[in-house]
């Protein structure tokens, strides 16, 4: 199984990276549709020398899963566990059916 990126909203980049900063990367999904989904990526810049971390930004990026013949397929359910992730995957498919319908027009 392959997926195909396609980034659609990004929150902000709220501080700079500077050469020699180590990145964090977290990325949860929010929301799991037939063959997409929503990650949500977060984004922390440490200066090693100082020992101070800081947040530098975070974007909602849509991953599309593709089959060996580069047609999308289904993707796993998406496994609720808690109330703030059934709010995040409300929202999500709120985000999703909003860029559905603005493609749509």
């Amino acid at each position: 199984m392959w997926y195909f990126l396609i980034p659609h909203f990004c929150w902000g980049l709220l501080k700079p990276v500077f050469v020699g900063n180590v990145l964090f990367v977290k990325a949860r999904v929010n929301y799991v549709q037939k063959s997409s989904m929503e990650i949500e990526v977060n984004v922390e810049a440490e200066d090693i020398a100082k020992g101070t971390r800081v947040h530098t930004g975070n974007a909602l990026v849509t991953f599309v899963a593709l089959d060996d013949n580069g047609k999308p397929t289904l993707v796993p359910t998406l496994r609720i566990d808690n109330d703030e992730d059934q709010k995040r995957f409300d929202e999500g498919k709120l985000r999703m059916e909003r860029r559905l319908k603005e493609r749509q027009n």
